[in-house]
């Protein structure tokens, strides 16, 4: 026997697993083969949680060290205080690597890097700072594009700055 769900029952469960993903109260309520259930399986792995960027930007730091050590080059840091966001922690540590090896490795030897972060009322912002070539202005609305790469390092190896957001 074949038991067929109907579209409006999918729709009003769709609508109640947004909503909830929405307000952060999203649970998994059903384990079944399903799509529905496949769906609710997925929307736990993608959304944001509540976190500290503290650790986050010591891991960055030290992903980078070496790298740093080899060209001479000092880090730095600095966080406002305990800074508790909801972010979605492997994109924003992927993104922030890949902003911070990219500072080291276009920086001068013997150059500085420093990583700020600093909570606002609505978001918290995350800037590095290189003693590096830079991304001129009228480059900075594409970095976000896929495999973007500005002109100044286009015989450099490398796919892009890394800030690509793909959308599921």
């Amino acid at each position: 026997m074949k038991i067929q769900i109907g579209a409006g029952h999918t729709l009003k469960r769709l609508d109640e697993m947004l909503a909830t993903a929405i307000d952060g109260t999203f649970e998994e309520s059903r384990y079944d083969e399903t799509e529905l259930s496949r769906l609710e399986t997925g929307i736990l792995e993608v959304m944001p949680e509540e976190g500290s960027l503290t650790p986050l930007i010591e891991e960055v730091m030290e992903s980078v060290k070496g790298k740093a050590a080899e060209k001479g080059i000092v880090l730095s840091s600095c966080v406002d205080s305990e800074i508790i966001c909801v972010f979605d922690r492997k994109w924003t540590a992927e993104a922030l690597n890949n902003v911070a090896d990219n500072a080291v490795k276009y920086s001068r030897q013997g150059g500085h890097v420093e990583i700020r972060a600093k909570k606002y009322e609505f978001y918290a912002c995350i800037e590095v700072e290189d003693e590096g070539i830079g991304i001129p202005e009228e480059e900075r609305a594409r970095i976000f594009g896929r495999f973007y790469r500005g002109k100044q390092v286009q015989q450099e190896e490398g796919v892009g700055v890394g800030l690509y957001l793909p959308c599921r």
